[in-house]
């Protein structure tokens, strides 16, 4: 067996570091040891790999540069993970600091697998009353979401359709990003 080891110059290391670096064993590097690190490594891994249903799934499409007009609708095909479970969705949001309101108006359609239609209407407050933005993000560029169903049966929607209603406002501009989120 091949033991590999590590020593240290210590011509240019101050008398005290010399005096501590000679005290200390030099590290042997294994085949046993490197055997010991795969498996650990193995082992975290398949535990993470069972975690993946439980992961949030998100989804967006991006709004065109010259803004979201009422006609255009972004349709979600979710992505369930575990469908022996339920899930919440939730609708998000991305939009830059020059949105010029305070609030956002949403029709959101929750489609099963027969075409009917269950119907929401979500308004997002993407700032305060100072003007502050709200939700997650840095720089010019903020997150915001909503629960738009709970304990949803994945076999109950097949489809999710978000549309912006604004009243009076044909061409939103400020919005970047729609998308969907599934837990």
């Amino acid at each position: 067996m091949t033991v590999l080891t590590a020593t240290i110059a210590t011509e240019s290391l101050p008398t005290e570091t010399r005096a501590n670096n000679s005290r200390r064993p030099a590290v042997a590097v294994t085949g046993n040891n490197i055997l010991v690190a795969v498996v650990i490594f193995m082992i975290t891994m398949l535990a993470t790999a069972c975690n993946l249903d439980s992961r949030p799934h998100g989804e967006y499409r991006a709004v065109p540069a010259d803004g979201w007009s009422k006609t255009l609708s972004f349709a979600f095909v979710p992505q369930w993970g575990d469908s022996s479970r339920r899930h919440d969705i939730e609708v998000a949001i991305r939009h830059r600091d020059d949105y010029k309101y305070q609030n956002l108006s949403l029709v959101v359609d929750l489609i099963d697998s027969t075409a009917h239609v269950e119907r929401r209407n979500v308004n997002f407050h993407l700032s305060d009353g100072n003007g502050t933005r709200l939700g997650a993000g840095f720089g010019a560029l903020y997150q915001a979401s909503a629960v738009v169903a709970q304990d949803v049966d994945p076999l109950s929607v097949s489809k999710v359709v978000v549309w912006q209603a604004m009243d009076n406002i044909d061409r939103l501009e400020g919005i970047t990003d729609v998308g969907i989120i599934v837990r």
